[in-house]
């Protein structure tokens, strides 16, 4: 028995010291990285490369770098003497510019017409022994016409110092002064009813020297009605 047991011992530790042992196991080779990309090759399928133009490349101007500009130093006078004439440059003449000469445009002639006349300021006048009636208005006293129409009252203050010598007031060239308009060329003077009013003699004279029209009072007012341009009168209405 003992035996047996001794025997089935050692079975066992052969057993272990197998299974303890080191185990022979063959050595397998890795493949290098070109083999595994000849085998991915391979195992994947085929791609059609897409072919791609390249773009071509453009080179870009090249810019120029400006020297820097050299500062003219002033030329003296002596450097100015040494240079021939020749190679001193002229400075450059101006351009004469023409002025355009103004051509006067032949003047046009006016056709010649009947000058327009001036429509009297009186359109209505009549008188009597000791009145005067302009444009429906009756004065009662001597009065002055000017050429805007206006009428006043004779002043006679003016020439009243000569009633003694004539026996009645005149129309002197003091009061007559006071009448006359430099823009007017015509004066009535109506002397009365039946023109009974004097006249001193330097009153006379200047009256010549200008268009004048001295009538009685009647007759004056009719000329004043047909007159066609200004002018101022003194009118008398009474002797």
């Amino acid at each position: 028995m003992a035996d047996v047991v001794n025997e089935q011992e050692a079975i066992v530790e052969s057993v272990e010291v197998v299974e303890n042992a080191p185990m022979e196991t063959e050595s397998v080779e890795e493949p290098s990285s070109d083999q595994a990309e000849n085998v991915n090759a391979k195992d994947e399928p085929e791609t059609v490369a897409e072919e791609v133009m390249a773009e071509p490349l453009v080179e870009k101007p090249k810019t120029r770098k400006r020297a820097p500009r050299k500062k003219k130093e002033p030329i003296t006078q002596e450097v100015e003497q040494s240079i021939p004439v020749e190679m001193i440059p002229h400075p450059r003449e101006e351009a004469k510019v023409e002025k355009p000469v103004a051509v006067e445009a032949p003047a046009v002639k006016k056709r010649g017409g009947r000058k327009k006349g001036v429509k009297s300021v009186v359109t209505q006048a009549r008188s009597r022994f000791g009145w005067c009636e302009i444009n429906g208005l009756r004065h009662e006293h001597d009065l002055i016409m000017k050429a805007d129409g206006t009428v006043e009252r004779r002043d006679k203050s003016l020439s009243k110092d000569k009633k003694d010598k004539y026996g009645h007031v005149p129309l002197t060239r003091k009061e007559l002064k006071t009448l006359l308009d430099d823009q007017v060329k015509l004066v009535f003077i109506g002397t009365g009813q039946s023109g009974g009013m004097p006249i001193t003699p330097k009153a006379a004279k200047m009256l010549e020297e200008m268009h004048a029209v001295v009538k009685p009072t009647p007759d004056v007012i009719e000329e004043i009605l047909a007159a066609k341009q200004k002018f101022v009168a003194l009118i008398h209405v009474t002797c």
